[in-house]
């Protein structure tokens, strides 16, 4: 049976995905540089703080998605290569 503070272990054992966008393959922080806290709902602490996107941030991802399937890049990838693509983030 997990307890309070196993669950809480265990989760500042797992590690923490950066705060910022992928976007084009690099991580970034918001145009704007906005970001939220992500708070433990164990604790209440702050687990980290993560980017908000605003419609700059998501013109951009946008752009570079229409890019990646223009390009090939993605839309002649097969179904199981885009799920190692997406299973390393």
């Amino acid at each position: 049976m997990m307890t309070k503070a196993t669950t809480l272990a265990k989760l500042r054992e797992r590690p923490v995905a950066p705060g910022q966008h992928l976007i084009d393959g690099v991580w970034t922080d918001s145009v704007d540089g906005s970001t939220k806290e992500v708070i433990s709902p164990i604790d209440g602490k702050l687990l980290t703080r993560i980017a908000t996107g605003g419609e700059q941030d998501v013109d951009l991802a946008v752009r570079a998605a229409r890019r990646s399937f223009e390009s090939g890049a993605w839309s002649l990838m097969s179904p199981a290569n885009r799920k190692n693509v997406l299973t390393r983030l």
